[in-house]
């Protein structure tokens, strides 16, 4: 370092970078955002990020480069290393030099890199002159507990430089063990900004993030264009952006409305307080919108930046408006699609010829069944025809057609059902599908089981879709992600044998219990080791049930699956001790016996329908 520059120093109490840094951030996404907004800010026109595709290990690191203006030695000291600065207050304008609208707020995004990595070097150009640092987290805490003062490692300063300006920050002694998702990190970006484009080229790995990274592609049955205010007493509190709903469910990561302002992410994916049920489903609705008045004065944004302090007007304000344009979408997404499951049963050729021989009273009969089995958009296409033929069938009764024509001219659902339950219609279908399903699960499992299935995919969605196999008598069920990837990053298990290691980890939400439940492999012996670990992941869920909103859990129980008991009968004691505090050891084998069992009695109930079916259509036909 030249003799005339002092040694850089950041001022900055220990708590702050605990608080602001290292417990803030955790995951990627949203601290390769604040490098990538840093650069917005510089006036950057392309950010390229580097990151390891492989395995991390010691000599992993993450390199986000631009060619934003660079900073002097000087804007080191006096601008990076200012923790709290606030920008827009200090220089007296809210706009780059190059007249973008500032992104960064209170200064406090910089410390976002430890919440990652325990090492990061910058290395600016500005001018032709490079200067180069180095600030360690562990030299970080220890200097700001003792003095309240960190001085970081100079490398070099304001040297000459034959290059444009920019700047390259590289993050190493990552924090992180799992290998990282690129996929993931390119989508999280694309959805913390809504300036990517030509004038501002992010790329990651050399891949330019683009608008498809941000939502998959869809197709939208319902997409509002939106630009207006939301209350009209407040001309300036301006929304834009579309909001839509999709004809497939989308993903978990896509569902909700994300919220920005001056081109970042402020606002998380939200559903505006609404619930889904019957009026709003949540795995439909997606959207964009842009919120400029949250960022012009007041700061209205948590801490984070990636939610808002709702308890404001304007948080109020926009609370009451979203969930009002989401219930206004949702309702013409209901009527479209009923529109066309009506459409889809009066053209198919069997009903639409049986509904050409019907006369005066039988049309009133026939467009009532229609409207109430087209009104349940849970039912299956096949199932809403069969549940049409069906009452086709039954029109030849009497006593059918006068339950149908004593309901209102408008039918409620569940008079419509009752009336088929009297006639042993829904039943028999409901209990055809129920066992139909079930044996066929049974069957699937069998197979995986003499397959030995160890891709993670293949058991992990077979019990996340058929859980009653671990236990019969569920029948309502939430699969609880939340939970599973807490798990999965709280207990890894890279360290462990290939055979020792776990497919997957499931969570499933039954009652007021979540169930957490490891899936070995099916050739897998059980060991002692095995059920202590069960007892510290049910511990773990059992401290943290309070943190999933909308769910009323108040408990956890634990299932390890796996391919062979112990023969040891230390362990089998252990077992039985520990099915007392609800956590259970269960084989693949174990499993099948027992749904072949508990279905002997579906499989007899369905041979009596089939028979009853097969009998009511012989009739019809003479």
């Amino acid at each position: 370092m030249a003799a005339d520059h002092e040694p850089l120093e950041m001022r900055i109490e220990l708590t702050v970078i605990e608080d602001l840094g290292i417990k803030l951030y955790g995951t990627l996404p949203p601290v390769i955002s604040e490098m990538v907004a840093n650069a917005w800010d510089a006036d950057a026109s392309f950010v390229e990020i580097t990151l390891e595709e492989d395995a991390i290990d010691a000599d992993s690191t993450i390199v986000v480069r631009d060619d934003g203006h660079g900073m002097s030695y000087e804007d080191i000291q006096e601008k990076y290393l200012s923790v709290g600065r606030k920008r827009r207050v200090k220089e007296g304008t809210d706009l780059t030099v190059g007249g973008r609208r500032v992104m960064g707020r209170k200064g406090i995004g910089k410390l976002s890199v430890f919440g990652i990595a325990k090492r990061v070097q910058v290395r600016t150009v500005s001018s032709k002159k490079a200067s180069v640092f180095q600030m360690d987290l562990g030299d970080l805490l220890s200097e700001a507990q003792e003095s309240g003062t960190y001085k970081p490692r100079t490398i070099s300063a304001d040297v000459d430089a034959d290059e444009g300006d920019g700047t390259t920050v590289t993050l190493t002694h990552l924090t992180r063990k799992n290998r990282i998702s690129v996929q993931s990190i390119r989508r999280g970006i694309a959805k913390h900004f809504s300036v990517i484009g030509d004038g501002f080229r992010v790329s990651v790995n050399g891949e330019p993030i683009s608008h498809s990274d941000k939502f998959r592609e869809s197709d939208w049955e319902v997409r509002h264009t939106i630009n207006e205010p939301l209350i009209e007493d407040k001309p300036e509190w301006v929304v834009s952006g579309w909001i839509g709903a999709t004809s497939q469910p989308l993903d978990e990561e896509d569902r909700g409305v994300t919220i920005t302002a001056r081109g970042k992410l402020i606002q998380s994916p939200t559903m505006f307080g609404i619930k889904s049920g019957k009026k709003f489903s949540y795995s439909y609705l997606a959207g964009e919108i842009r919120a400029e008045f949250f960022d012009e004065q007041e700061d209205h944004i948590a801490t984070n930046r990636q939610s808002l302090i709702w308890d404001t007007p304007q948080g109020a304000a926009l609370m009451e408006w979203g969930a009002a344009k989401l219930g206004e979408i949702s309702a013409e997404l209901v009527e479209k699609r009923k529109a066309a499951r009506e459409k889809a049963i009066r053209e198919d050729p069997e009903i639409s010829s049986w509904l050409a021989t019907l006369k005066g009273h039988e049309v009133k009969v026939a467009n009532k069944i229609i409207r109430i089995v087209t009104s349940d958009e849970k039912t299956g296409d096949v199932e809403r025809k069969e549940l049409v033929r069906y009452a086709r069938a039954s029109f030849e009764q009497s006593a059918f057609l006068e339950m149908v024509s004593t309901l209102d001219e408008h039918p409620d659902p569940a008079a419509m059902l009752d009336l088929f339950k009297e006639c042993n219609v829904v039943e028999a279908r409901e209990m055809e599908r129920i066992v139909m399903g079930r044996l066929e699960a049974i069957k699937r499992l069998v197979r995986f089981v003499d397959e030995n299935a160890k891709e993670v995919p293949t058991l992990h969605d077979y019990f996340k879709d058929s859980p009653w196999m671990l236990e019969p008598t569920w029948t309502q069920w939430q699969h609880e992600k939340h939970f599973s990837d807490l798990l999965k990053d709280n207990f890894p298990d890279e360290e462990l044998e290939e055979t020792d290691r776990r497919i997957d980890f499931l969570s499933i939400g039954v009652g007021d219990t979540v169930h957490v439940v490891e899936l070995k492999r099916p050739g897998y012996r059980v060991k002692d080791r095995d059920l202590v670990q069960l007892t510290k992941y049910v511990g773990f869920v059992k401290d943290r049930l309070g943190n999933v909103h909308g769910r009323g859990y108040a408990d956890a129980a634990g299932y390890l699956v796996v391919g062979k008991r112990s023969t040891d009968s230390g362990t089998r004691e252990f077992v039985q001790m520990a099915e007392k505090s609800r956590q259970y050891i269960k084989t693949y084998e174990d499993l099948i016996t027992d749904a072949r069992r508990l279905h002997r009695d579906f499989e007899e109930k369905l041979e009596e329908f089939e028979k009853a079916r097969l009998q009511a259509h012989a009739e019809q036909q003479a």
